[in-house]
């Protein structure tokens, strides 16, 4: 039984030489599908099948794709999509730990998030990162 487990890993080892293999879209990809197939139980709909089955092919066919550059730029762009996603949520927990201190403004010009102590009254801030001098009421 051992030599035919290792007869069937080794021809698999084989076989994905030069494939792009797993990367994070294919395992979020992969979590986002078990999601859509729990929902197909409640969903009868032909189109949503559809939809589901396209979905499954598309994350067959990745990581046995011989097209690198195409999988890792795909791959980046998820990732970066990813970053903002998770950023934009620390920013709001971070908001909303500090919220009795801080208060946290938006620069007009460069739109870069400042955070402010909360003392009431009208100021007048410096962005660091533009440098534009702007007026804020706390």
């Amino acid at each position: 039984m051992k030599n035919f487990l290792y007869r069937i890993q080794n021809k698999m080892r084989t076989f994905m030489i030069g494939r792009y293999g797993v990367d994070q879209l294919y395992i979020f990809n992969t979590y986002f599908l078990m999601v859509l197939l729990i929902l197909n139980l409640f969903i009868r709909n032909r189109l949503y099948n559809v939809v589901v089955l396209a979905f499954i092919i598309f994350n067959i066919y990745r990581p046995f794709s011989k097209n690198h550059s195409a999988r890792y730029k795909e791959n980046q762009i998820f990732l970066n999509l990813k970053g903002k996603v998770i950023s934009y949520f620390r920013l709001q927990k971070k908001k909303f730990v500090e919220r009795k201190n801080y208060s946290y403004k938006k620069c007009p010009s460069c739109k870069k998030t400042l955070r402010l102590k909360k003392v009431k009254g009208k100021h007048t801030v410096v962005c660091p990162n533009c440098k534009n001098e702007f007026d804020v009421r706390i």
